[in-house]
């Protein structure tokens, strides 16, 4: 009896790595798997409260963003729809964004902040102007005070980018004036673009850290559609970027902002892609295979339409839990991401 146990236990062995070999081969490569743990830290979930998460709604994609908004509320402290800008004429004026009043019933509902964010549409040149024009600087900020008051949001987000390194004062002054208007009642944010090397630039990091509530350090775009193809933000980077900011800015002020998107590079060309976007290259093209970049923990891809190579990397739950994890490190309470809308759904499960 004991001899015919002996036997039986090997075959028993065999068919079990026979079964797990064959599951292994038919797995398909280039699905993104949702089988791994996407949390790099084991922190307990009552400790989830202890961190603010918000994110931008672009102008120019509001019916599924503010849908993403709906079904993740509870996700968030704060929500920035992108409704006013600086227009051409040097004036504040609305943006085109649809459904606000929306956005906010939503924020009401879940007793969440809505701080209105203003763009300067990345033109460097007009905030320039601007920011060289007292008329207009002073009627900016009266008239930015007023949509506050008149639209009844909570705060503003000023998102200038591209600021001229001469104008870097021009924008302290701006800054200055439009919390002193604003006093306590309204919160200020300002999304400053994330340094690698530290060097002067149109923004004075020191300076708007004072200023400021919540200052944004948008950490993306380090390979984007005016690069060659490669990591949006690498965990590399990423550690330059959280020791030049800690440094001249209060931990306690920064939010790490993120991005939820990704790009695809061809024939010298690049544009974005949001992640549900990705998901459809990978279904469409079997013989891609997404793989983690070891050296910046982002996830890359390639495949072909015709004999033309397309380059994919993009960021998702898994490789943004990794970097939020590490800039944990640096007692950062605070994340953000651009942009609501196709995005992992997976990433409000993060925190």
């Amino acid at each position: 009896m004991r001899m015919k146990y002996l036997l039986i236990f090997p075959l028993v062995a065999i068919i079990l790595i026979a079964s797990i070999r064959l599951q292994s081969t038919l797995k398909p490569k280039s699905v993104i798997t949702h089988d791994e743990p996407i949390f790099a830290s084991n922190a307990p979930t009552e400790q989830a409260a202890e961190y603010s998460v918000s994110a931008w709604i672009a102008d120019y994609d509001t019916v599924r963003a503010i849908e993403a908004f709906s079904e993740n509320s509870d996700s968030f402290e704060e929500i920035m729809p992108v409704v006013f800008k600086l227009d051409e004429d040097l004036s504040v004026d609305l943006t085109d964004f649809i459904n606000v009043d929306r956005v906010q019933r939503i924020a009401q509902e879940g007793d969440i902040k809505v701080i209105a964010s203003i763009s300067n549409e990345l033109d460097g040149v007009r905030v320039h102007r601007f920011l060289n024009n007292k008329e207009a600087v002073d009627a900016g900020v009266d008239k930015i005070v007023e949509y506050l008051e008149s639209f009844n949001f909570d705060g503003i987000d000023l998102d200038f980018e591209n600021i001229p390194v001469e104008d870097r004062e021009n924008y302290v002054i701006f800054i200055r004036s439009l919390r002193q208007k604003l006093g306590n009642k309204k919160k200020l944010s300002v999304a400053v673009h994330a340094q690698i090397v530290d060097q002067e630039t149109g923004q004075n990091l020191v300076e708007i850290g004072k200023l400021a509530d919540t200052v944004r350090v948008m950490a993306y775009d380090f390979h984007s559609t005016e690069t060659g193809a490669g990591s949006i933000i690498g965990i590399d980077t990423l550690q330059k970027v959280l020791d030049i900011s800690s440094a001249k800015i209060p931990t306690e002020k920064i939010a790490l902002c993120l991005p939820t998107y990704g790009y695809d590079w061809s024939n010298n060309n690049a544009y974005s892609m949001q992640y549900n976007e990705i998901e459809d290259v990978i279904l469409n093209h079997p013989e891609s295979n997404v793989k983690i970049d070891l050296r910046s923990h982002s996830k890359h891809l390639v495949y072909y339409i015709g004999k033309v190579k397309h380059d994919v990397w993009f960021e998702d739950a898994e490789t943004l839990a990794r970097k939020i994890d590490f800039a944990k490190k640096y007692d950062l309470r605070q994340f953000c991401f651009w942009r609501l809308g196709g995005e992992d759904t997976r990433i409000w499960e993060i925190f």
